[in-house]
C-alpha cells in the first residue's frame, strides 16, 4: 500500500471482498471491469495536485484491493480479468492465502478463456495469463525464519529498542509470525525500555506481567471456558488498538488458526496421547503452535468440547468474519462474543438474537 501511494498519492482508494463477487453462476464481475476500464467523468483534466480536494475529484488514478478467502473458482474469475484489457495507472493490490510454490513459478502464457478443469488449474491458468498481458506482477509473503528476524530487528532499531539474540528469536517464536503483535510489542519497550538492552529474562518478564493483550490470549480463554476472561480480552484489544477492524481482524484470525489445531487434533487423536510425549510436542510444533498455556487449552478441548459446542463456535466464527469483510465491526464483535459467552453458558445457543 505504500509503494501503491507512493506512485498515486492523490488516487482513489477502493475495497472489494469476495463478499462483492457473490452470483448464483458465475462470479459477479460487473463493477470490477468498470473500474478496470472506465477513465472516469474528468479523465484528463488538469488539475492542481497540491490542493486535496480538487486532487481528490480530478484525479483518475485508482488503487484496488481485493480481500479473497480462498483460492476458489471466484478467485480465478478475478485473476483471469485482471489479466485482461484495463486502463493504465491502476494499482492492484490482491490479498489471498499464501500460494504454493507452483503457482509462482507460472510461465507467461496467452489464454484468454479460462479452461474447464480443477480450481487448481483455473488459478494457474488466471496467474499465467495475467503475467503474459505484461503485467508487473509481485508476491509478497510474510516474512518467516532469518528474514523474520531481521525485519524484527529494523522494526526494534526505528523504535530504537535493542533485543539480544536470544531475546530477539523468543520475541519471533511467541507472537508466531504476526508482524502486528511484534510490533505493538516492540512499541510498548519503546516507552518503557527505550534505549536499554532487552535480553531474554526481561522479555520473558514484560510480556507475562503486561496487562495488555496480543490476540493470541483468546483462543486460550476460550477453550478454557473462560468466559470472562475472553471477554475482556476482546475488550482490551479494542481500547489498545488504533482500529477497532485491525484488531478483531487479529482475534478472528487467531481463534481460526487454533480452531484448525483444534480439529486436526482430534482427528489424529493428539487427545489421546502423553501431553508430554515427543508426539504431542511435534505435533504442535509442525502447527506452530508454542505457548504451553495454548497447548493445554487446545488439548483439553479436543478431549472434552461437545460436538454441538463446536459448531456452534464455528458458526459464529464465521458470521465474524464475514462481517469483518463487510466493514461491520459492531456485529463482527458480537459474534465473537457469543462466542466467549456460550462457553460458559451452553444456553446462549439458543438465543438466534445475540
Amino acid at each position: 500500500m505504500r509503494e501503491a501511494r507512493r506512485l498515486y498519492p492523490h488516487a482513489q482508494l477502493k475495497l472489494y471482498t469476495h463478499l462483492d463477487f457473490q452470483s448464483t453462476g458465475e462470479a459477479n464481475l460487473k463493477e470490477l471491469q468498470t473500474d478496470l476500464l472506465d477513465l472516469g467523468l474528468f479523465s484528463g483534466f488538469s488539475f492542481d495536485s497540491s490542493n486535496p480536494e480538487e486532487a481528490a475529484l480530478f484525479d483518475d488514478k485508482l488503487i484496488l484491493k481485493i480481500y479473497l478467502k480462498d483460492l476458489d473458482k471466484t478467485a480465478a474469475q478475478v485473476l483471469h480479468l485482471l489479466g485482461g484489457p484495463r486502463r493504465q495507472g491502476v494499482f492492484i493490490i490482491v490479498d489471498l492465502p499464501r500460494f504454493a510454490k507452483s503457482y509462482v513459478t507460472q510461465a507467461k502464457n496467452w489464454v484468454p478463456k479460462l479452461p474447464k478443469g480443477s480450481v487448481e488449474t483455473q488459478v494457474k491458468a488466471a496467474l499465467a495469463y495475467l503475467r503474459g498481458e505484461g503485467s508487473e506482477v509481485e508476491f509478497i509473503y510474510p516474512p518467516e525464519g532469518a528474514a523474520l528476524q531481521e525485519w524484527t530487528q529494523r522494526r526494534a532499531a526505528h523504535y530504537q529498542v535493542q533485543l539480544t539474540g536470544r531475546a530477539l528469536g523468543y520475541l519471533c517464536s511467541a507472537s508466531e509470525g504476526n508482524l502486528m503483535s511484534i510490533d505493538q510489542c516492540l512499541k510498548l519497550f519503546s516507552i518503557t525500555h527505550k534505549g536499554a538492552q532487552i535480553d531474554l529474562e526481561e522479555l520473558s518478564h514484560v510480556l507475562q506481567s503486561d496487562s495488555r493483550y496480543s490476540g493470541y490470549e483468546l483462543p486460550e480463554a476460550v477453550f478454557n471456558a473462560d468466559s470472562l476472561r475472553a471477554l475482556n480480552i476482546i475488550k482490551s484489544m479494542l481500547n489498545q488498538s488504533s482500529s477497532e477492524l485491525e484488531a478483531l481482524g487479529l482475534l478472528i484470525s487467531r481463534l481460526d488458526q487454533a480452531l484448525k489445531v483444534l480439529v486436526r487434533a482430534r482427528d489424529e487423536q493428539i487427545d489421546k496421547l502423553n501431553p508430554y510425549s515427543s508426539e504431542v510436542s511435534d505435533f504442535f510444533r509442525r502447527e506452530r503452535v508454542m505457548s504451553l498455556n495454548l497447548r493445554k487449552a487446545l488439548l483439553k478441548a479436543a478431549k472434552f468440547l461437545p460436538p454441538e459446542f463446536l459448531s456452534y463456535i464455528c458458526r459464529e466464527l464465521e458470521s465474524a468474519s464475514r462481517s469483518y469483510l463487510q466493514f461491520d465491526s459492531k456485529n463482527a464483535c458480537i459474534h465473537l462474543q457469543n462466542i466467549c459467552m456460550c462457553v460458559g453458558n451452553r444456553q446462549i445457543m439458543q438465543f438466534e438474537g445475540l
